[in-house]
């Protein structure tokens, strides 16, 4: 992207980032507002922050401190001695000193080094850049493929359970107790049969005003494991968060209709595309693919 008369620098956020790492807030910046990080894929945050930054991805500060000390000390030693005079070639004794000085040099030098590891201030920093920018705004008023920032209650759910506890016919039975005939359709016959044959992994829904963000998390970027969560809170993670996202995918309602270029079996596997409302993203929500999901801890 460029402007009138000239490309446009690239920020130098590996500064800010070392800046940051060390103690040192840059300008403008809220250095009392810390926030807490529930879901954080430093992988994606990673690979966009190398595209922005002339000095590429950052991943290690190094901070070093050298101090110099020296001091001199020395021996002076003076001889002096005076000749008697010699009868017939001097009228007066001569005179004579030597002197020797000694001054040996006594120097030090101490070096240290501090290294920060900017994982954490690499998020902040994303952040930092994308406000500045101006390049994320609420889902309402994003582009497909932008970035989204949208504050909300959370769900978060891990579907391994859920493939494992299919197969046992008590939760059948405890189904159609609660809910007859909830099995008895073809959607959810159809998901009996395909769920334990999917790789399902961790879910999570944001829910903001009436707009619903859907999307999936990487478990190995959650702060606190997914199982652990579901035993502190059940489905709903207590509190708002604010999650950071790109957007993926709009209601069903919104999205215009697209003839499926499949044919034959493959016809029939696309059109288990319906089985998604049953076990994926609803046919009300946005689709987003996730990068931060946090809230603030400290600030008014």
């Amino acid at each position: 992207m460029t402007k009138r008369g000239g490309p446009k620098k690239k920020p130098n956020v590996s500064s800010r980032n070392a800046n940051e790492a060390s103690g040192k807030a840059p300008e403008g910046s809220d250095a009392d507002e810390i926030l807490d990080f529930l879901y954080y894929d430093a992988a994606r945050v990673g690979s966009f922050l190398a595209q922005v930054d002339e000095g590429g991805h950052l991943k290690e500060v190094v901070q070093g401190e050298s101090v110099t000390k020296g001091a001199k000390s020395g021996i002076g030693v003076k001889l002096a001695a005076t000749l008697p005079a010699v009868a017939g070639l001097t009228t007066e004794g001569a005179e004579g000193s030597i002197s020797l000085n000694r001054n040996p040099g006594d120097t030090g030098a101490e070096t240290g080094e501090r290294r920060y590891d900017p994982f954490w201030t690499n998020a902040r920093s994303f952040l930092d850049y994308l406000a500045d920018e101006r390049l994320a705004s609420p889902v309402a008023k994003a582009g497909m493929g932008r970035f989204i920032q949208q504050s909300g209650s959370v769900w978060i759910m891990e579907m391994k359970p859920i493939q494992v506890l299919i197969d046992n016919p008590m939760v059948g039975k405890m189904l159609e107790a609660s809910t007859p005939g909830i099995l008895s359709t073809d959607a959810a016959q159809l998901a009996l049969t395909l769920i334990p044959a999917l790789q399902l992994g961790v879910q999570v829904t944001l829910v903001s005003s009436g707009i619903t963000l859907w999307g999936t998390l990487r478990p190995e970027y959650l702060s606190t494991p997914p199982g652990d969560l579901m035993l502190k809170h059940g489905a709903r993670v207590g509190g708002i968060w604010t999650m950071l996202g790109i957007l993926d995918a709009r209601p069903d309602a919104d999205e215009p209709a697209v003839v499926s270029p499949f044919q034959g079996i493959a016809a029939m596997a696309a059109s288990f595309g319906d089985l998604r409302h049953t076990i994926g993203r609803p046919a009300d929500a946005f689709g987003v693919t996730p990068l931060l999901i946090y809230r603030r801890v400290s600030g008014p």
